[in-house]
């Protein structure tokens, strides 16, 4: 739930502003902990007075909103919601099916790695995305029986020592801050993970965070290969396969 007193910090004619946090409230107030994160960065970030709120995206996109008029609003929030939710990595919308995938990741990407990919996991060795360059990259899927699914990515980052994961980890989390409002470092310092972005489907798991940054000890293995650690950005596992009894 969003506080009131988030408002009494920005001065202006309180009765027009609580007007407003009710009015936000309606669209919040259902909304996962991912969800609700977002729009409280939103509201720290932004200009309130008594008539209106204005925020600037990441991107440099203004939004803007009257306190008195319930459309205007909503079509605030909706914007807020659809800017950071995630759709697609790499250009594969997820909840594509594996065939789809494919086609597109090998027009972009080439070959991938036939030995160690499966069905569930389409592997590509050091290619670059948005100007990162990523040791590897892991398309995953979940299958229906049906279809398949495309429901996780992880691009990871191989670093010699704990100091180069921990430096690299910190460069991510500045990248994605500035893509998502209201990107975290979870467990309240930048060494270990951070969460934010929205997640396409809800999920009781990950709080309805559509991606995370950790750092992974790969153990033995690694340290033999040289690289003990690696900085993994994570997205999904998302569910699109709904079973019950």
């Amino acid at each position: 739930m969003l506080p009131v007193a988030v408002f009494g910090q920005k001065g202006g004619n309180s009765i027009e502003q609580n007007s407003f946090v009710e009015q936000s409230m309606e669209v919040v107030k259902q909304l996962s902990p991912a969800q609700q994160k977002v729009f409280l960065d939103v509201l720290e970030n932004s200009e309130i007075d008594s008539v209106h709120i204005k925020y600037i995206l990441p991107n440099g996109e203004v939004v803007e909103a009257e306190h008195d008029n319930q459309g205007s609003v909503e079509n605030f929030w909706k914007i807020i919601y659809k800017y950071n939710l995630i759709t697609e990595i790499c250009n594969v919308p997820f909840g594509s099916t594996y065939e789809d995938a494919k086609r597109i990741l090998t027009d972009k990407y080439g070959d991938y790695d036939y030995l160690n990919s499966t069905k569930d996991d389409m592997i590509f060795e050091n290619k670059k995305y948005a100007a990162v360059d990523f040791d590897t990259m892991h398309f995953m899927f979940q299958s229906d029986g049906e279809r398949s699914y495309f429901n996780a990515a992880i691009l990871c980052i191989n670093c010699k020592s704990k100091v180069e994961a921990i430096r690299t980890k910190q460069r991510m989390h500045e990248i994605l801050s500035k893509r998502y409002s209201g990107f975290i470092n979870m467990d309240g310092n930048d060494d270990y993970l951070s969460v934010g972005g929205i997640s396409p489907v809800s999920s009781e798991q990950d709080f309805g965070f559509g991606v995370r940054i950790d750092i992974k000890d790969y153990g033995h293995p690694g340290k033999v290969l040289g690289f003990p650690y690696g900085v993994r950005i994570i997205y999904g596992p998302y569910n699109y396969v709904k079973e019950d009894f």
